[in-house]
């Protein structure tokens, strides 16, 4: 039994007792956690307005015995208050949290993920080109993931080679282009360009101001759907219901 001090991103809640909340939250200290806030529906709470989905908190967790969690305290941080009056950045925020809690678990070691996702809400609020910064912020939550393909080696001859030499067939098999020549007839499904695949490198590797400056055309866009698409449905993902209402805003 312990008391715990955090920060945490709100990821989502569900109404247990009629005035208590069960509120799922991705921690700093214990990656993703699910706690009881005590009485949080009741208009006279001190939680009311602070425990809801994207907000980020500074939290007193108790932890029993048992290993739950109940919420004591709670300040807020930040509530992404300019993103909240621009329909289509508040909805890419969103998802960003709605990926944090589909495709994590709870365990202590997940907590590597709390800063890529703080700084992905923050540059999606700050920066321009919001979209393309939730496309970034997807391509390297997998790669974090271990799920993007390594760009070090082909997947048919195994050879060690240079990115600008891997050509993407159905992006989870990374070939030379000797190997795409010589058995190019018996492959099906896309086949990408290497500058394509400098982009998501380069993406990978970097922090979003740095990824913004580089020139990005529509072609570009569209390759960094595809290729988040083939991976997300590859390993069957499950689905991020916000997408739906990113794709009718982004339109």
């Amino acid at each position: 039994m312990r008391e715990i001090m955090t920060s945490g991103i709100i990821l989502g809640y569900s109404v247990q007792k009629e005035y208590d909340r069960f509120v799922s939250i991705f921690t700093r200290t214990y990656g993703k956690i699910r706690a009881t806030a005590k009485f949080a529906q009741k208009p006279s709470s001190p939680f009311v307005g602070r425990l809801d989905k994207t907000n980020i908190c500074k939290l007193s967790l108790y932890k029993s015995t048992k290993g739950n969690f109940t919420i004591r305290q709670c300040v807020l941080e930040k509530t992404f208050q300019k993103a909240r009056n621009d329909i289509l950045r508040f909805a890419l925020i969103e998802g960003v949290t709605e990926i944090a809690d589909k495709l994590t678990y709870q365990h202590y070691g997940m907590k590597k993920y709390f800063t890529l996702i703080e700084e992905a809400m923050s540059a999606i609020e700050a920066l321009e080109k919001p979209y393309l910064i939730y496309l970034i912020f997807k391509i390297k939550f997998l790669d974090m993931a271990g799920i993007v393909p390594s760009f070090k080696h082909c997947m048919m001859c195994n050879k060690k080679i240079e990115i600008g030499d891997i050509v993407a067939w159905n992006i989870e098999n990374l070939i030379c282009n000797s190997c795409l020549q010589e058995k190019q007839s018996k492959l099906q499904g896309n086949t990408f360009e290497p500058n394509m695949l400098k982009l998501v490198n380069f993406a990978m590797k970097n922090d979003y101001e740095k990824t913004l400056q580089i020139k990005t055309s529509k072609e570009d866009i569209e390759f960094l759907e595809a290729i988040i698409s083939e991976i997300w449905h590859g390993h069957n993902l499950p689905q991020i219901n916000s997408d739906k209402v990113i794709s009718s805003l982004h339109l």
